[in-house]
């Protein structure tokens, strides 16, 4: 069974964290978002971006490109509901790892510096007998 570390920092604080069950497909990585209830992210990697999809009670869309400004939205149960941009600063991948650190901004002011890190633990021994 394949698992996944998620860590969210915001402004250097360790905001979210948790170890779940994953669907690694192709350019995707799927999972419950075990921080809050009822709620799903996924991770869509493309040629030039990482799109961030969170949905259920909360609904979040992130696009990641690099160096780039790039319009989010949010939208929760409660009716709380804004659009906000992300300057992504950093994207690293390497073997089962990805950073991706952004700031993100609301009417052109920065509001927090946020790093997300995504450790995927995959069972090998299943893997190989594929």
């Amino acid at each position: 069974m394949d698992k996944i570390h998620f860590y969210s920092y915001q402004d250097g604080l360790d905001t979210i964290s948790f170890e779940t069950k994953v669907d690694v497909s192709n350019d995707k990585y799927s999972f419950k978002d075990e921080s809050y209830e009822d709620t799903f992210i996924e991770f869509l990697f493309n040629e030039n971006e990482i799109e961030f999809k969170r949905f259920g009670k909360i609904n979040n869309l992130m696009t990641f490109r690099l160096n780039e400004y790039t319009k989010a939205t949010y939208k929760n149960d409660m009716g709380l509901e804004f659009e906000y941009e992300v300057l992504t600063k950093e994207i690293f991948i390497k073997d089962d790892k990805i950073k991706i650190t952004y700031d993100y901004f609301m009417d052109k002011e920065k509001i927090s510096s946020v790093k997300i890190i995504l450790i995927l633990k995959t069972n090998l021994l299943k893997n190989w007998l594929e």
